[in-house]
Formats: structure tokens, C-alpha cells, sequence
């Protein structure tokens, strides 16, 4: 038999066949490409750490070495130094004289700037979220003893054979739960004073668990469990520092819990510590089958929810969430029906309702409420916000929980509610800003932000506008004050807050704003005072990403900055498009001393980046990141592949990490091998009001890409590819078909019939139905697709998008990529568009991943679609030999046995195709010996004449 060896192709490194050479060389000094190998040890930082006063700081490299971590404790000026294979993360004591960490199941205690280290073998231990360096407790191996070791006296205390412990998140006290010989007792132990009481003691048929500590750690709630028939009995209860014992909140049955419900989960305490939120559940029903009847699905055109979307639902008991007063008997329950919380605040909570009856919107509308509530949690009473779906948004509660605030979409804009007057005040209307961005969104409406933190006493709001920052009065009566002084907007820099939300502030604060302009994509750090009217101070701002959050850019980029507890002093994570990311100390954002060294590309042949500002054919102005090789060289005539997903130039200094394609296109991986990626931006706008579908502005956008690339002197116009996955990928099949520019293209997971799309139901798991299974209704009307219209309304729309209705239009080779399990795009998108294709007899591929679902989550699946989609590109943009698989298929009776990598030098991949016509690959082998097949032994992309 003969025997075939199967090798992956662009894996190994340059070596030579027995009876083949490359016709030309590789040069000594041209660095290697990056291939497989490369993707399994390529180091990454994390989970860093910094002591009180930013003496000394800790991170793990992953991948150092291969298939491990190696944690690094050092100090701030680099003079000491110590690496430990296989641990993780270092915790400092407050003293900063020792550093703890877990490695090979053992507590490892390290002298810092020192060489003393101990060792205690234990396979649990805990240290408080968010102490002061002081406490820590763990189980020796061989007794069984818990111990509670505090590192700031370097005393121990043992606390006996304990089943389960707990600290809460300052350090301040630590549950312990004790099941031995029987019993079920749980004690609190208040950890300044060492007093340990008895605060439960249960029965052998009851367990305890789900505990919750509050912020402060004086309260504590627990859930009883007991077993009683065939189900099981389940109570609620409280326990508050300096008590003796826990309090009995709640147990099944009682009268406040309605009928048909039970306890469910504990989910802790509110924010002030007043309330405890647990949630009620349905109870299991008896399911009960009438004999003889008829197994029929009745679907109605009233009904809210599909029928498959009911049955999946039914699987799961349905909850509503409740509140408790941690003092006295308050019970508020917070949700009924299809209500949902939104926001909670002192004594008010936010409840959204979807009041849709006999009105079927996509998805049921249950997710977007189309009313919302202001639920008094006294007395119960509720107070009409707002009605519409959607209407309202951002809600915010002051921490004295005398205000509400929220943005109004119809209106434009932020509104607060006087929760002790009931008057709602119009708080941005006057002003000559509106506090939206300039983000592209994938809704009708523009992106908001919401409250970025509160002044003390409830005195006023930050909140940010497309550029600057705000001092907003809730009550109306002082004016609005630009607390960045309008720097933001005279630079054009999106000035943002780090921190948002529930933070409280006061006049005289010193801020760190992150800042980010989208011109030229440079980021940075500034200064502000909370309270003054000055200019933002900048600190610094180059071609790197330091932080960047959603409002700024769409997408989150970096590290927030982590700062040491007393002392300005912060570890800040810096990277660029040429930069790994790496650690930086500093104290004042200007100067920064590097405390981390990766630098992997620099083995390789890696990327360099460059914004293009082109126009798009409507004449409108855009830009785009042109990804080339680190070798480039301006002389020669390079093929593109342009890749693209709404927008993507922000991108621009963020360190692109290499590994397989499991979705877009691995831009690293493409560029080393001598490929220019460009990922172009695409501005859209509602299809029904413009009359353009969001494939027409992707056509907009990239079209005029492309001829502004053709050019450029080392542009090869006639080899350039698109790809795309998701949105991108329907948009690739919507640019196959009215366009005859590309010379190769593939798309993953996307639609290419909008109409079949907007009425099928979308499966999971090759056929059980998704709950939300009618999602690609809402997102045509309401979300990505920009219709805001239905088929009946523009149908004109949906038919000019589909692909398939135009696929006699395609001269582009195209390979598809659509999944079974794709919860997001039914399969058979890609089935469509490759039966219209190949009827048609157009070039077209399809691959199907058993193990994937709308990426390629699986390893081997990426791997597999990373060489074919490489091979596919090599083929048509750089004249390889085709692949087996492309010339001939592969048998389905071979699936996973045989791959058809192999290169078919006499095969053909269609009889039009010039490259497969003039097989001579004389450029790239010797074919003395005539071969008809060329096994994938070695890494041939790069080597060419």
C-alpha cells in the first residue's frame, strides 16, 4: 500500500527534500517567518502586582518557558530579582517585607529584597481581595489544620480541622465552617480582635453555603439548604458583627413568597449593605402527559415567544429578583413576569418592563423593556420613567440615593429624577454640547456613556461629551462647568476617566484621565483637578496604546493603570504595533522606567503599520492601517489581503499577537510571509432613511481601498483577496458578487441570503433551537444590519444585499467557511451560496467544523483552516502549486484521516484558472524528478524568485 505522509504545510522550518532543492536560497540575514511552532512558546505578562508603597512588584510570563508561566518578583529600581517556574501571583504584605505565592502545592514565603524563603505544603489558602497586606490563612497538608498567619507579626494561630473558610474582601473578619463529626457550625471570627463566636449551629440534615460578606464585612448571609422529600427546603439567613448568633431571615413557605415560588439563589448584599438580593424561583411542576393526545406544536401569531424558544426555556425555572432588609422583616419582591432590575440605589430600585402584548417585536422584545419603573423598596409604590422601548438608558443612583439620573434617547438627553421631590429635571439641555460620541454603533442610537462618577454629598455628576469632561448639578441650579476646560475638544482628543460609575469624589481630587485621538490613533495620560476650570495637564501621548476604554475607540485596549495603596506610584502597560506589551513603573505619567523586556517579534519577520487617509466613492473621508512586513521593500510588488469589520484604525498601535485564524484573518501570521494586510474603516448609515444597505457602504469603503492601494508602487493590483467573518464575511460575499477585483476571497460564518436569514430559525447544536432563535430579525431591523424596516417594508434592501440572488455575477475564487453549530448564522448560508456556485460552476470550497460553532473555538480546526486559507491565498495571490484538496476534494469516507495538503503540481484547480494552465513551478523547485505530487514537508511560502 502506499504509503502517504502527511505533513502541515507553513509549519516547520527551511528544510530541504531529498529529491528536491529550492531554486533559490533563503538569505542568512533575512529573519524566519512565523509558523506553528512560534504560536506555541510566544510569551505573554500577566496578573501584575505592586506593594503598598511600589517598592516591589510581581507579574508571570506565560509561555517561559513552553507550556508553563514564570512568576517575577522584583523591586522597583531592578537591583533585586527573583523567577519561580510554575507560579503565578505574588501577594505583598502591608510591611512590604514579604511576599507570598503558591507553586507545586505549596505556600511559598519569600524575604523581599532578600534570599530567605520558606515553604509550607497546602493545597488551599486564602488572601483578602482587597486587605492591607496583613492576613492570610491556610490548610496544612499532613494535619488537616487551618492556619491563620498574620504577615505583619509574623505570628500563626491554628483554628483546628475546618471544612471551608472565608475572609471577607478587606481582611477584617473570616468565616469558618465546621462539618466534623457530624455537626454543621459556622463562626465568625473578627480578625482585630481575635473574638471567634458561634453564629449557627445546624443540624446533620442541614448544610450551609452560598455565603456573602458586605462591602464592610460586618454582614454576613448564608443559605440553609434541607433536605425534605424529594426536594429540598431552603432558608435565608443574616448575621451582623457584634451579635451573637445569625438571624433567620426567610425559609420556604413563608407567607411573603408567593405561590408557586421558592428560594433560589443568594446573590448578596446592595451596595450600602442594607438589603440582601437573593432570588425566587418557580417551582418544579409535575409534567404530566395526557394518554392519547395528539403531540402537536401550536404555534400562534400572538405568541411572545417561539415555540422552540418556550421549550428551552421550560427547561430552566424561571427567577425574579427579591430584596430583604438586612434590619427588620422589608421584603420587596423586585421582578415579576417579564419585569427585569436595571438599576438599585438606597431605597429605589429601577425596574424594566416589556408591555408587548398582541406586538411581536424580534426576539420577543424580552431583553429591551418598553417601559421603565421607579420601585419604591418601602413601601412598594411605582412611578412611570419612561415608556417606548429602549427610551431610556444609563441609569445612576447617587450614593446618598437622593438622585436618579438617567439619558433619555428621544430626548437627547440626561435627565435627573428627585427621588425626595419627585421632580425630573432636564440637566444637559441648555448646554452646547451634546453627550454622545462619534462611535459607530450597531443600533439606531448614538453611543452613550452614562455617569462617570459622583461629587460628595450628592452635589453634582461627571459626565463626558465626545471630548471632555463635566461637572453636571443634578438639582439644576448651579451652571455646568467643562472641567477639562474644552482641551479636549481643541486638540480633538477623547479625554476619558478610568475609573466610572458608583466612584465618589471630591473638589480637589487629582484625576489621571486617559486620552486618545483618533486622527493620528496616539494615546496617552493627563491631569485634572477635580473642581477647576484649567486645561487638562498633559503627561504624555505617542504612537503607543497605554488604556483605552469602549467611548474613546469602541473597544477596550490595555491595562488600566494599577496603583500602588499609598503612593503615587502606578505600573502602567504600555505596546505599540512594533512592541510586545510590556510593564512600566512610574510616578508621574511622564517618565517611565521599564520593569518587563518581551520582545518575541524581534526573531521574526514581524510588522510595521502606517494610516491611510483615502477617500471613499462617495467622496467622503476615511482611513484605513496598511499592515507591511518588516522587510519591506518599496522595489518590489507585494499582493493584499484587505480584512475589515465596521472599524478597525484604532488599532493602529496595539500589538497584534500571532496565532491561527479562528475568525478575521491573524494579520501577524500573513504579514510575515510577505503579505500587506489593510483593514479599512466603514462608516454606514440607516439603510432606510439613506436607501443604501450597510453592504453597499462596506462596498463604499473598500472598493475605494483597493484602488487607492493599486497605486501605490509596491502594490500588486492584480493579486490583492478579501476576507471576512460574521458581518464581514456577508459583507466579502456581497463584494464577490459586484465586484471583479479580488483574485481570491473566503468568508467565514457569513449570510449571503438576507431574505432565508430574516425567516429561519437559527440552530445550535445541528438541531435544537437557539432561545434565540429569531435573532436575525432584530439584527436586520434594530442592530447591525441598519434596516429599520422590515422585508415588507423596503424589500428592494434585503434583495439588492443577498449575495446568492446575484452569484452568476462572481469570477472571484471564494472559500467558504460555515459551521452546524453556529448559533449566530445558520449553516446553511454558506450551503446556499456554495450550491448557486457551484451550479454555476464558479471556483468555491466550503469547509464545515464538527467541533466549531460561529469562530473556530477548536485548536485543530483553526489550525486546519489557517493552512488551507494560506495555501488558498499562496495559490492565487503568489503562483503556489494548488492543493490536493482544492484540485481533487477530499472523500467524505477520509473525513480526518486524509487533510489533501499535499500540492498538486500537474492538477488543476479549475480549467480557467492561468496559474493551474502554466503549471511551472520552476520558481520554486526543481521538478527534475517530475513529481505530480509535492508532500508538504516544509514551509515553501516566502521562497520564491
Amino acid at each position: 500500500m502506499k504509503t502517504v505522509y502527511f505533513f502541515i504545510y507553513i509549519i516547520c522550518g527551511p528544510l530541504l527534500f531529498p529529491n528536491l532543492t529550492f531554486a533559490q536560497k533563503k538569505l542568512t540575514a533575512q529573519k524566519p517567518q512565523i509558523d506553528t511552532s512560534v504560536l506555541e512558546k510566544w510569551p505573554e505578562l500577566g496578573e501584575p502586582a505592586i506593594s503598598t508603597s511600589g517598592k516591589y512588584i510581581s507579574y508571570y510570563v506565560a509561555g517561559q518557558p513552553t507550556g508553563s508561566v514564570t512568576l517575577v518578583i522584583t523591586n522597583s529600581n531592578g537591583s533585586w530579582k527573583r523567577e519561580y517556574t510554575g507560579a503565578i501571583r505574588c501577594y505583598f504584605s502591608g510591611d512590604e517585607r514579604q511576599g507570598v505565592f503558591y507553586k507545586n502545592d505549596s505556600l511559598h514565603f519569600l524575604s523581599l529584597g532578600g534570599s530567605e524563603e520558606r515553604v509550607i505544603s497546602t493545597k488551599i489558602f486564602q488572601y483578602p481581595s482587597a486587605g492591607k497586606g496583613e492576613w492570610l490563612a491556610y490548610q496544612e497538608t499532613t494535619s488537616g489544620q487551618l492556619v491563620l498567619f498574620n504577615l505583619l507579626k509574623r505570628a500563626k494561630k491554628e483554628l483546628g480541622n475546618i471544612s471551608d473558610f472565608m475572609f471577607d474582601k478587606n481582611g477584617s473578619a473570616l468565616l469558618l465552617k465546621d462539618t466534623s463529626g457530624g455537626t454543621r457550625k459556622l463562626y465568625y471570627l473578627e480578625l482585630e480582635t481575635m473574638t471567634k463566636k458561634l453564629i449557627w449551629n445546624g443540624k446533620p440534615s442541614e448544610e450551609a453555603n452560598n455565603f456573602q460578606f458586605d462591602e464592610t464585612g460586618e454582614r454576613l448571609v448564608f443559605m440553609v439548604g434541607k433536605k425534605q422529600g424529594d426536594g429540598q427546603m431552603r432558608s435565608i439567613w443574616c448575621y451582623r458583627k457584634g451579635r451573637e448568633t445569625a438571624e433567620l431571615k426567610l425559609r420556604d413557605g413563608d407567607t411573603r413568597i408567593g405561590v408557586g415560588l421558592q428560594i433560589g439563589i443568594n446573590n448578596g448584599f446592595s451596595g450600602d449593605g442594607r438589603w440582601i438580593i437573593f432570588k425566587l424561583q418557580e417551582k418544579r411542576g409535575i409534567k404530566q402527559k395526557p394518554p392519547g393526545g395528539a403531540m402537536v406544536d401550536v404555534w400562534g401569531y400572538r405568541d411572545r415567544q417561539l415555540q422552540p424558544e418556550q421549550m428551552i426555556r421550560n427547561k430552566d425555572l424561571k427567577t425574579y429578583k427579591t430584596m430583604l432588609a438586612a434590619e427588620g422583616d422589608g421584603f420587596r419582591q423586585l421582578e415579576r413576569g417579564d419585569e427585569q432590575l436595571v438599576e438599585l440605589g438606597g431605597d429605589m430600585a429601577v425596574v424594566g418592563r416589556s408591555d408587548t402584548l398582541g406586538q411581536i417585536l424580534p426576539q420577543g422584545d424580552v431583553s429591551n423593556p418598553s417601559a421603565y419603573y421607579l420601585l419604591s423598596l418601602k413601601d412598594g409604590s411605582r412611578k412611570l420613567l419612561g415608556a417606548g422601548a429602549m427610551s431610556l438608558s444609563c441609569f445612576s443612583f447617587s450614593p446618598g440615593g437622593r438622585w436618579l439620573v438617567y439619558y433619555d434617547d428621544g430626548k437627547r438627553n440626561f435627565f435627573s429624577y428627585d427621588v425626595q421631590k419627585g421632580r425630573v429635571r432636564n440637566i444637559t439641555g441648555g448646554l452646547p454640547t451634546r453627550f454622545t460620541t462619534d462611535l459607530p454603533t450597531e443600533t439606531f442610537h448614538p453611543a452613550v456613556s452614562g455617569v462617570q462618577g459622583w461629587l460628595r454629598g450628592d452635589s453634582g455628576l461627571l459626565l463626558h461629551d465626545n471630548y471632555d469632561l463635566w461637572e453636571i448639578d443634578p438639582e439644576g441650579r448651579r451652571p455646568a462647568v467643562n472641567v477639562t476646560g474644552g482641551y479636549g475638544l481643541a486638540h480633538h482628543i477623547k479625554l476619558r476617566m478610568p475609573e466610572t460609575g458608583s466612584v465618589v469624589y471630591s473638589r480637589g481630587d487629582t484625576l489621571i484621565l486617559t486620552g486618545f485621538k483618533p486622527a493620528n490613533k496616539q494615546n496617552g495620560f493627563f491631569r485634572q483637578v477635580v473642581g477647576s476650570r484649567g486645561r487638562s495637564d498633559l503627561l504624555t501621548m505617542g504612537p503607543y496604546t497605554y488604556y483605552r476604554i469602549p467611548s474613546q475607540n469602541a473597544f477596550n485596549a490595555g491595562m488600566p493603570p494599577l496603583k500602588a495603596a499609598r503612593a503615587n506610584c502606578w505600573i502602567v502597560e504600555r505596546q505599540s504595533a512594533t512592541e510586545a506589551p510590556n510593564y512600566f513603573l512610574t510616578s508621574d505619567f511622564k517618565s517611565f522606567k521599564s520593569l518587563s523586556h518581551l520582545a518575541p517579534q524581534a526573531a521574526y519577520n514581524w510588522l510595521t503599520t502606517e494610516l491611510i487617509n483615502y477617500k471613499q466613492l462617495d467622496g467622503t473621508a476615511t482611513q484605513g492601517v496598511l499592515y507591511k512586513p518588516e522587510n519591506f521593500d518599496p522595489k518590489k510588488r507585494y499582493p493584499v489581503i484587505f480584512n475589515y469589520y465596521e472599524q478597525r484604525s484604532h488599532q493602529m498601535y496595539e500589538f497584534l499577537r500571532p496565532g491561527f485564524t479562528r475568525a478575521n484573518i491573524n494579520i501577524p501570521w500573513f504579514v510575515s510571509r510577505g503579505y500587506l494586510v489593510f483593514t479599512p474603516d466603514i462608516h454606514y448609515k440607516l439603510a432606510s432613511t439613506s436607501g443604501i444597505s450597510v453592504n453597499r457602504y462596506a462596498y463604499n469603503s473598500i472598493i475605494a481601498a483597493a484602488h487607492t492601494l493599486s497605486l501605490l508602487p509596491y502594490v500588486d493590483g492584480k493579486r490583492m483577496s478579501i476576507q471576512g467573518q460574521s458581518f464581514g464575511a456577508e459583507e466579502t460575499n456581497y463584494l464577490v458578487t459586484h465586484s471583479h477585483l479580488f483574485a481570491a476571497a473566503s468568508d467565514m460564518a457569513g449570510i449571503s441570503d438576507v431574505v432565508s436569514a430574516y425567516l429561519t430559525l437559527v440552530p445550535i447544536g445541528g438541531d435544537v433551537l437557539n432561545e434565540n432563535s429569531d435573532r436575525q430579525q432584530f439584527i436586520r431591523e434594530s442592530s447591525q444590519g441598519r434596516m429599520q424596516a422590515t422585508l415588507w417594508q423596503r424589500p428592494e434592501l434585503y434583495l439588492e444585499q443577498s449575495a446568492v440572488l446575484h452569484a452568476d455575477h462572481v469570477t472571484t475564487p471564494l472559500l467558504i467557511v460555515n459551521n452546524k453549530k453556529d448559533a449566530s448564522v445558520q449553516w446553511r448560508q454558506g450551503v446556499e451560496f456554495y450550491l448557486a456556485l457551484r451550479r454555476l460552476q464558479k471556483p468555491s470550497w466550503m469547509l464545515q467544523y464538527d467541533r466549531s460553532v460561529h469562530v473556530l473555538t477548536n485548536d485543530k480546526d483553526a489550525k486546519d483552516y489557517t493552512i488551507r486559507l494560506t495555501q488558498f491565498f499562496d495559490h492565487y495571490l503568489k503562483g503556489y502549486p494548488p492543493p490536493i484538496w482544492m484540485t481533487k476534494g477530499v472523500p467524505a469516507k477520509m473525513k480526518g484521516i486524509e487533510t489533501g495538503y499535499e500540492l498538486d503540481l500537474r492538477g488543476s484547480c479549475s480549467s480557467d484558472c492561468p496559474i493551474c494552465k502554466k503549471k511551472d513551478y520552476s520558481d520554486y523547485f526543481d521538478t527534475k524528478a517530475n513529481p505530480s505530487i509535492l508532500p508538504v514537508k516544509t514551509d515553501i511560502t516566502g521562497y520564491k524568485k
